[in-house]
């Protein structure tokens, strides 16, 4: 990696004064506070799959389904998608025109219809409910109270189903009728009615005025609900009324245009206006709206999650408490297209956006600021604090670096317009003591005094696009590009890493610098962990959802925030180490995108500062549809819960089959289809699924968000099917967090497969050849007596005649053995001869010739070999040969043939080796030879000669000639070395 030096104006502390600012923003982070609770809206039309618009009415059953009417029908929601019920597919009811639906306890569903009374929903069947006087009646709304009693409205008639299933009418007080009946409410075993003409308190059959010390019976009752604390809500045409468990009354809201009033869980009160905006008053006093449209129904529900069910013209709404909120040009925001935040010492929160820069402070954003230029893009892309007070920089579009003070006022305009008459877009910011560092597609520039310098050039990074500047605790600034990325030390040297070399990514976003020296980076892929000179990389194989980041963010509780293309991931630091010290397979990930209430779960990147952790706790990031604000306590709270997992529908060769525990297969099963699902509304597309049938595999299958298993050829046998559910991150090991379900299944064996059936056949079948044999052998044992004895005679015969062979056999491949090795091996090192070694030189030339590979060969020749025989005998002289042929025969790597060419001469052959790697070798070989020590002996050194197959060297003569030549030229170098 190059070391450039950087410019003296850099090589100042000024970092000091930033770390120092950085230090003062992270002791503004406390302890995240309690956020006010934000509810977001969901919603399901035609388009999704409702058969009409207008829903009237909301049920949950007994199994967690939700159950919705409409105009054309009633549909069953399980999170993902609907099963519509109508006139088309359902010959056993008429749902057309279906006002209100009723949960039983039984786990049956009762709908009222408009013409057609009530039907029920039971097992898989629908079938007409009650007597004939029921068959005709409108059915608007259905309640059973404690002793079982069904009761109905029917327009202005409060209804009583006998125990023969006929409507009774309820008897009000003489002279007084409801009116129009608008809902019914049922408490501590009586029931209570809203109607325009006041409130109604039933028992023991008869109806009497509820609530006329507070002013209800002459007023018309809209909707009547519990406030969790043993009072009341009560919708009126005047508003809607608080009447306390103590007896006094208040009014929580003055208005004429409220249509439903509804107590939830938590103790918060929802109202419901016609004009479509829904109000919600949080147990500590808080305020939120939601504008949703359409007019309003009857249909309001809270579910068993906690969750708020509405419908209205528009169609099925979900209610929902979100970790998330959006900051967009509803709440003020000047442009929704947001690209960059942060905040100041004082509090303040800028927000760089498509129109321009805005102030956000006391929960209001201020108004949009001023630009130098109103004919050029406002767009505001790049944001950094300024050292020297309370305001930034702020990096645009086209209008070059802008300097703002604490209060908005433009104080610098620098444009940016280097190798180019228009202002660069600015990608980053970061500035130092003597200028300005500026990321810029172009490139890293930096500006001074006035001028423009091309930093990027200079420091030999080339023109890649900057998209990130971060300073560490040690004054080194990192540099983030689209192609690899650079740390500029305060001495000026840089350490260049390129993309797909140095570094295992292309694009680097952003950076986080722990206090350890740990370096964090947010690539195009995945999130890479720098500590020390280990680099870590962790993708979707190590369980992130997207390869992809742009900010990560440490809340301060030891927790990492990465945004990206499909929402943000909150990951704990100490699933890091778990992954990378094999406790877990995987990371266990929590994602907050925009079913959590954020704008858009796609978050802008590749400009800096891409999020923030405002001083409150609260996490932001810019999207597309404005800023997302999160909560990290609430985050990830769905996830805490075991989702219900119930079975939808268990298809057999392609026919429904009623739904039950277990399954007794009589026929061969040639598909087998099991869909499921879990019942976890709040965040259902993050549900992750597995199975597994018992008695045909072992391992779980990863179906991931997939709702069906599928078994073909199903072999006869006992079955249990389970399947698991969990809300990400995944840990199945954690069983308070996993749902389950399973159901038995038994493939019964067709007649000629069953167990008792094959037995008695193969007891027949047996029995039938054992009379045959009998017969059969009782015929050919006197045969076979005679036989014996002429075969074990003429046995005997051949067994002797074959022993003799057999012997002289040995005795001659002995023989023939040991000759052919006698004429091919050295009888003193046993290595191959000389003809042999020709043999073997001429097959691997043919096949160097065939296949172009490389070959080599090498002559060696023990230096002074003659002096050795003479000063210390023929012996040790053998003894040398014997032990230098013991050393070529075990070659340090790779193989080699080996063969001794005459006297102290010895070859070398070398498939697969260039001449380079030979020599290596050979150098090796020769060291070794002259650092060996043999015992009684001289210590010897030996001379090489090396030569390579190639043009006038094709030959096995003109090759050995080469390596000869190569091996005189080594002796007459001074011996011990290698020549080729």
């Amino acid at each position: 990696m190059p070391n450039v030096r950087l410019p003296a104006l850099l090589k100042r502390p000024v970092w000091l004064g930033l770390l120092l600012l950085a230090l003062a923003h992270a002791l503004l982070i406390p302890q995240a506070q309690a956020q006010p609770v934000h509810y977001g809206a969901s919603r399901w039309d035609m388009r999704d799959g409702l058969p009409h618009n207008l829903v009237h009415s909301i049920a949950q059953d007994r199994q967690g389904f939700i159950w919705a009417a409409t105009w054309e029908g009633v549909v069953r929601f399980n999170g993902r998608s609907f099963t519509v019920f109508d006139n088309e597919n359902t010959e056993q009811a008429r749902l057309s025109g279906v006002f209100s639906l009723l949960a039983e306890d039984d786990g049956s569903i009762l709908a009222g219809t408009a013409f057609d009374g009530i039907y029920r929903h039971y097992q898989g069947h629908w079938a007409p409910y009650g007597g004939s006087g029921l068959r005709s009646l409108r059915v608007e709304d259905m309640r059973r109270t404690g002793d079982g009693t069904l009761w109905l409205s029917s327009r202005s008639q409060l209804l009583r189903v006998d125990a023969q299933g006929q409507p009774q009418p309820v008897p009000f007080p003489d002279g007084i009728e409801p009116g129009q009946i608008h809902g019914l409410y049922v408490d501590a075993g009586s029931l209570l009615v809203a109607s325009v003409n006041g409130a109604w308190q039933v028992r023991d059959g008869k109806a009497t005025p509820w609530g006329q010390a507070q002013g209800f019976a002459g007023k018309q009752v809209r909707q009547i609900s519990r406030d969790g604390d043993g009072g009341w809500l009560v919708a009126c045409s005047d508003g809607v009324w608080h009447w306390q468990a103590d007896g006094r009354l208040r009014q929580l809201l003055a208005s004429n245009r409220v249509s439903l009033v509804l107590g939830d869980s938590h103790k918060a009160v929802w109202i419901v206006s016609n004009d479509g905006w829904v109000s919600r008053i949080g147990a500590d006093g808080s305020r939120q709206r939601l504008a949703l449209g359409g007019l309003p129904s009857r249909a309001f529900f809270e579910d068993r999650e906690g969750l708020l069910w509405l419908g209205n013209s528009q169609g099925l709404f979900r209610l929902a408490p979100g970790a998330a909120r959006a900051l967009t040009q509803d709440d003020g925001l000047g442009d929704n297209y947001a690209r960059s935040v942060l905040q100041t010492a004082d509090g303040t929160v800028w927000i760089g956006h498509a129109a321009g820069l805005q102030r956000w402070q006391g929960g209001q954003p201020g108004p949009v600021l001023a630009m130098p230029d109103p004919q050029l893009s406002g767009t505001v892309t790049a944001l950094a604090l300024d050292p020297h007070g309370d305001g930034v920089w702020a990096g645009t579009y086209e209008q070059g670096v802008l300097r703002f003070d604490a209060s908005g006022k433009l104080l610098q305009r620098v444009p940016v317009a280097y190798a180019s008459e228009r202002s660069l877009m600015v990608r980053a910011l970061l500035p130092t003591d003597d200028g300005l560092l500026v990321g810029t597609p172009r490139g890293l520039l930096r500006l001074a005094q006035g001028r423009i310098e091309p930093l990027g050039s200079t420091l030999g990074l080339g023109d890649y696009a900057v998209q990130v500047l971060s300073r560490d605790r040690q004054g080194r600034v990192w540099i983030g590009m689209e192609s690899g990325m650079a740390v500029l030390g305060p001495d000026g040297r840089v350490e260049h890493w390129q993309a797909g070399k140095q570094l295992p990514a292309h694009s680097v976003f952003d950076f986080l610098h722990d206090a350890d020296g740990t370096v964090w980076m947010a690539t195009d892929s995945g999130l890479l962990r720098l500590r020390g000179d280990s680099l870590r990389v962790y993708d979707h194989r190590s369980g992130l959802p997207r390869n992809k980041m742009f900010r990560i963010i440490d809340d301060g509780r030891g927790r990492l925030w990465l945004s990206s293309n499909q929402g943000v991931f909150r990951v704990a630091r100490a699933q890091f180490d778990a992954v990378d010290q094999r406790r877990q397979p995987l990371l266990a990930v929590d994602v907050i995108d925009s079913s959590d209430g954020m704008p858009a779960s796609q978050i802008n990147g590749a400009t800096w500062p891409a999020g923030w952790q405002h001083a409150d706790g609260q996490l932001m990031f810019p999207t597309g549809q404005g800023l997302a604000l999160i909560d990290p306590e609430l985050a990830g709270r769905d996830a805490l819960g075991v989702p219900p997992v119930v079975f939808e529908q268990v298809m057999v060769n392609g026919n429904r089959q009623p739904l039950q525990d277990a399954y007794r297969l009589l026929q061969p099963t040639n598909r087998l289809s099991i869909n499921y699902v879990a019942l976890a509304f709040a965040s259902p597309h993050k549900l992750r699924y597995r199975y597994r049938l018992l008695g045909f595999e072992e391992g779980w299958v990863e179906a991931g968000d997939g709702t069906e298993a599928v078994y073909t050829n199903l072999p006869p046998g006992n079955y249990r099917f389970q399947v698991q559910a969990m809300v990400m991150p995944l840990q199945w090991d954690n069983p308070a967090r996993v749902g389950s379900a399973e159901l038995g299944l038994e493939q019964v064996p067709v007649f000629w497969r069953r167990p008792l059936v094959m037995l008695a056949a193969l007891l027949l079948l047996a029995l039938l050849l054992g009379v045959w044999l009998y017969s059969r052998m009782y015929r050919y044992e006197r045969r076979q007596q005679r036989l014996n004895r002429l075969v074990a005679q003429r046995t005997e015969e051949l067994r002797l005649k074959n022993a003799a062979l057999e012997a002289a056999g040995r005795e001659r491949d002995d023989l023939l053995i040991q000759l052919e090795r006698q004429a091919l091996h050295d009888s003193l090192t046993e290595l191959p001869n000389r003809r042999a070694a020709d043999a073997y030189l001429q097959q691997a030339l043919e096949q160097a010739a065939a296949d172009g590979s490389p070959l080599c060969v090498a002559l060696i020749d023990v230096d002074h070999f003659k002096a050795i025989n003479d000063r210390h005998g023929h012996a040790v002289g053998d003894r040398v040969l014997a032990h230098l042929a013991g050393l070529l025969g075990k070659p340090s790597e790779g193989a080699v043939f080996a063969a001794r060419q005459g006297g102290e001469e010895f070859l070398l052959v070398m498939p697969n080796n260039t001449l380079e790697r030979a020599l290596a070798r050979m150098q090796v070989l020769c060291e070794r030879i002259a650092t060996t020590q043999l015992a009684d002996a001289p210590r010897i050194t030996v001379s090489i000669g090396v030569a390579a197959y190639g043009p006038g060297q094709e030959k096995v003569n003109t090759l050995l000639a080469a390596a000869d030549a190569n091996l005189y030229r080594a002796k007459e170098a001074g011996r011990n070395r290698v020549v080729g």
